[in-house]
């Protein structure tokens, strides 16, 4: 019973670390993603002010 009881926690422990390192790596995608986007948009908006700017003049 004990030999099984270790067995599970080993088990549940290896889930736990491939899972975490997997949603870690999704994570990483996820942020690089968000700041391409966030760069991309902040661009856009520079472009937008200055096109409103030369309109208004």
């Amino acid at each position: 019973m004990d030999y099984l009881s270790y067995a599970l926690n080993w088990y549940t422990l290896m889930v736990m670390f491939i899972t975490h390192s997997f949603i870690r790596k999704w994570l990483d995608k996820c942020t690089v993603m968000i700041e391409r986007a966030s760069g991309a948009f902040l661009i856009l908006f520079g472009v937008r002010l200055t096109f409103m700017d030369s309109e208004n003049k």
